[in-house]
């Protein structure tokens, strides 16, 4: 139901520009406000989709499993389609690049650069679930030390798109609700 929640705000956040709003030269720009609840919902859409491999279940188990250098086939077929899901979520991003104001195109910088990174760390975890049956510690080693490091820039750039959307919520005055966990 999460899900749904998530693509439906990001399916209306594109609809958004094709509602109304002024047109200045043939391209319709959100407003502050509805640029920033798009901007939130990609992102938590991404989260939506990569919390599991990242900091969930999933991502223990998968982790768990190979450095017990057990068969790691099953999770390379979930991990495509979770990346997928997060690429369609970055182009829901993309099509709104018109819609964009200007300014919030610092706020979309960050935004696309956590879909990035999101993206890497998708795509780290998907060549661990890649080792063929057997694989030994010096397969293994070299995917790990890639993991942290993409863990690292996904969590500065986690950070980076936090502080900057708060700033945003702030400096237009609108509300911002933190969901607690």
């Amino acid at each position: 139901m999460k899900t749904f929640t998530t693509l439906l705000l990001v399916s209306l956040s594109l609809l958004l520009p094709a509602c109304g709003g002024g047109v200045t030269s043939g391209a319709s720009k959100l407003s502050s406000s509805d640029y920033l609840l798009h901007n939130v919902s990609v992102w938590n859409g991404a989260v939506t989709i990569i919390d599991p491999w990242v900091s969930g279940e999933r991502g223990q188990s998968l982790i768990a499993d190979a450095v017990a250098h057990k068969p790691l086939g099953g999770y390379k077929t979930a991990l495509g389609s979770q990346r997928k899901a997060l690429a369609a979520n970055t182009q829901a991003n993309t099509a709104m690049a018109s819609g964009v104001p200007d300014n919030a195109k610092d706020l979309d910088t960050k935004l696309s650069a956590y879909l990035k990174s999101a993206d890497t760390m998708m795509a780290a975890l998907e060549r661990v679930a890649s080792l063929p049956d057997g694989y030994t510690n010096a397969e293994l080693e070299p995917l790990a030390k890639d993991l942290e490091s993409v863990s690292n820039q996904l969590n500065t750039d986690m950070e980076a798109l936090n502080t900057a959307q708060r700033a945003y919520s702030a400096e237009h005055k609108i509300p911002l609700q933190q969901a607690r966990q």
